[in-house]
């Protein structure tokens, strides 16, 4: 096991979430084309941990990261809505776009803080550059009023 307290605080600070804040994260990717670490957090605050507010402090951000973990860029992704109750919970990188494209899944809980019977879920797709931020598919929300929790590119011809 690898202890990753150093590599996450640095992206922490990077986020400007330092204690009391935090940083929630649910997507992590290694870019092997470009070489970085590429981070979309659920949930960044400033302050400290509230179950309530935390619902409203979804993620527009993504962070690329070097391999040693010396240097960081923050990138703002340019969605039209900036919904606070959205953030990521995962994203993979579009074949054939060297890693820049990524297809993410941004999740919401709405009222999940209390009574588990009002809480309402369902989750968005979005299409954007990673490295600057611009939007290719603006969110578009899933049909169903679900959580998922996972996107994958499978390339059903390649040979086992």
């Amino acid at each position: 096991r690898v202890d990753w307290v150093k590599q996450f605080t640095f992206v922490r600070e990077q986020l400007g979430a330092q204690s009391p804040g935090y940083v929630i994260h649910e997507a992590i990717n290694w870019s092997p084309k470009m070489r970085k670490w590429v981070f979309m957090p659920r949930r960044i605050s400033s302050e400290a941990y509230d179950d309530v507010k935390d619902e409203l402090r979804g993620s527009n951000k993504a962070v690329l990261v070097d391999e040693g973990f010396t240097t960081a860029k923050v990138v703002d992704i340019n969605m039209a809505s900036k919904d606070g109750l959205h953030g990521f919970s995962s994203f993979a990188f579009v074949p054939n776009t060297n890693d820049k494209h990524v297809l993410a899944l941004r999740s919401v809980e709405e009222n999940c803080a209390g009574d588990l019977d009002v809480c309402k879920q369902r989750s968005y797709l979005v299409v954007f550059d990673v490295t600057t931020g611009e939007v290719l598919l603006d969110e578009q929300k899933i049909p169903e009023d679900m959580k998922f929790e996972g996107v994958e590119f499978v390339d059903m011809f390649a040979k086992p």
